[in-house]
């Protein structure tokens, strides 16, 4: 089994490679925080992490399906990945937690 954390700046991103590539687990995706109202300094393009980091890193290791994405919280530092992994790779099962509201 493999386990290998990417550094995608802010957030996780985490694969789980099982022996003989029975079964690959993505969980999160990594993201960017933004603080504050934009600026002069502010990119105009945004960096995406997914399509930078993620994507990359999956195709470089051969990796072309992912058994189950896994987001652990609906924060941007740990989901906004997702659409550019799922752009690029396929994805047999994303498991999201629920968002409890309580009074």
């Amino acid at each position: 089994m493999k386990v290998t954390f990417l550094d995608v700046g802010q957030g996780d991103a985490i694969v789980i490679e099982l022996p003989h590539r029975q079964k690959v687990y993505v969980i999160d995706t990594g993201g960017n925080v933004n603080f504050g109202e934009p600026n002069w300094r502010t990119p105009e393009k945004e960096f995406e992490v997914g399509r930078k980091i993620v994507v990359p890193f999956l195709k470089g290791r051969g990796i072309n399906k992912i058994d189950k994405l896994i987001l652990s919280h609906a924060d941007s530092d740990h989901i906004e990945g997702a659409d550019e992994v799922l752009e690029e790779i396929s994805v047999k099962e994303i498991h999201i937690s629920l968002i409890v509201k309580r009074n």
